[in-house]
């Protein structure tokens, strides 16, 4: 989130505390989901790191916001719901408990599952996971478009009530394509 109050969020982090007792897995997603409601944003993404060998709290948690008992799914599926994909990152190895529940959660939320066998090579799936969410050639932006030329695709089409394009792939148009639609 923007830093507009840095004391607020510097309070806040300092008062954050750790027990021990495993990932808390329905707490982060439901944080994540109550903190990217509602956002318009183009790219909302949550990359979860957890333990593959300790994520606790994967059903009959209390979600913070209603404190009705849900399973981490449900909270995942409130995130697909909200147009918000969730990646993740685990630290273990293939013989780790979590591991499947993990994937399975990564697989649900439309993203990815990596998996870490050292804390060194979490940078490497962190950047991996960025740079494919933030691939140059998409450009994720609100824009109109308009017909350049007749094509029978667009029969039909009122251009003056369609809705704004949330974004498109930068791309330079093949020799011999006809170009039709123009932002």
């Amino acid at each position: 989130q923007p830093p507009e109050d840095v004391e607020r969020l510097s309070r806040k982090v300092r008062a954050t505390w750790a027990s021990g007792g495993g990932m808390v897995l329905l707490d982060a997603l439901a944080e994540a989901r109550d903190g990217l409601a509602g956002a318009d944003t183009p790219l909302r993404h949550v990359i979860l790191f957890a333990d593959a060998s300790d994520a606790v709290e994967q059903k009959r948690g209390v979600d913070p916001a209603s404190g009705e008992k849900r399973d981490a799914a449900d909270i995942v599926d409130d995130l697909v719901a909200d147009s918000v994909t969730l990646s993740i990152i685990g630290l273990g190895n293939q013989a780790s408990r979590d591991v499947p529940y993990l994937r399975e959660l990564a697989e649900r939320g439309g993203g990815n599952f990596y998996l870490a066998r050292r804390a060194r090579d979490l940078k490497t799936f962190f950047v991996a996971e960025t740079e494919r969410l933030t691939d140059p050639s998409l450009v994720e932006e609100r824009i109109r478009v308009q017909p350049l030329r007749w094509h029978a695709a667009l029969r039909g089409v009122e251009w003056a009530g369609a809705p704004a394009l949330r974004g498109h792939n930068a791309v330079e148009p093949r020799a011999g394509a006809r170009l039709l639609l123009v932002s």
